[in-house]
């Protein structure tokens, strides 16, 4: 008897029809070959077995398999995904304070406690990630802190189930409801090395499809100042993605493109009491001309 109560096989009793060949021989019934059972239930074609079967082997890991490749996990209307869904941090001497900052924030370890999700601190973000965010501080001087991408907004066809807004629209941002407040006096800079873009194409039916990925960043800069807004819900910080109408040389790629502040502009960005008039006139002033790498 064995430890865990079950004999070992060589003491149990075998039919004579059986055999131990039988009962181990992969992908055939345990029986003896050209037996009654044999004869009434021979084995799948081997053939036929691997039309039937290694498609769902192949599924195995798929959605992985997306991830690895940079595609969309959650694709837009017509399989285009959201502009600017996707952006880098690398731990450059420039970002590496800025990281480590909210890192070692208090704010990172109740939210790592509450919401069981890390900081990111190096590698791909993405919408409901914790990502370094530059935002003013009760006294309005200039701090980091870690933010969830995306604000929450409740589906309309089930206030359940939450769609999160990763990206805001900097010509109407100030008179949308949901972002004016946003606008007037919680405006923040999310620090990233460079951003994705998924080429926007229109199939010859009309419908919008994903093309190639690419890899976008100011040039002549090793930092991208990513304009966004933040709110606090349910005492917890999230931000958003502002937008704008794309420079000529991205308007190929996507008929959007991130607002990308120069870093001579961003205390004045994040600063609560600058005017609206100045607010405008910063996002006048964003960067157009890109690095484009495609990947």
């Amino acid at each position: 008897m064995s430890a865990t109560g079950i004999p070992p096989v060589g003491s149990m009793p075998m039919p004579a029809t059986f055999s131990h060949r039988a009962l181990f021989f992969s992908g055939r019934p345990c029986h003896q070959k050209y037996d009654d059972f044999w004869r009434k239930h021979p084995p799948m074609d081997p053939g036929r077995r691997a039309k039937l079967f290694l498609p769902f082997s192949a599924l195995k890991g798929f959605e992985e398999c997306l991830r690895e490749k940079g595609k969309p996990e959650s694709p837009g209307r017509k399989g285009v995904s959201s502009m600017c869904s996707r952006y880098y941090v690398e731990l450059s001497p420039e970002l590496r304070p800025i990281i480590e900052a909210a890192r070692n924030s208090s704010l990172a370890g109740r939210l790592v406690h509450d919401l069981a999700r890390p900081v990111i601190t190096q590698g791909e973000v993405r919408p409901a990630d914790i990502a370094p965010v530059i935002a003013p501080d009760s006294r309005g001087a200039k701090a980091v802190f870690p933010m969830i991408w995306g604000f929450r907004q409740p589906d309309r066809e089930n206030t359940k189930r939450s769609r999160p807004l990763i990206n805001a629209r900097s010509e109407t941002a100030d008179v949308k409801p949901t972002f004016r407040e946003c606008w007037q006096r919680r405006r923040c800079i999310i620090p990233a090395s460079y951003y994705f873009e998924w080429e926007h194409l229109i199939r010859p039916d009309g419908s919008k499809k994903a093309g190639a990925r690419y890899a976008i960043q100011p040039a002549g800069a090793s930092v991208t100042w990513l304009a966004g807004l933040y709110r606090m819900e349910n005492e917890y910080p999230y931000f958003t993605i502002l937008t704008r109408e794309p420079s000529p040389q991205l308007s190929r790629i996507h008929d959007r493109m991130p607002l990308i502040l120069p870093e001579e502009l961003i205390h004045d960005w994040i600063d609560p009491h600058t005017t609206a008039a100045a607010v405008k006139e910063i996002a006048a002033a964003a960067l157009t001309d890109m690095m484009i790498e495609k990947l």
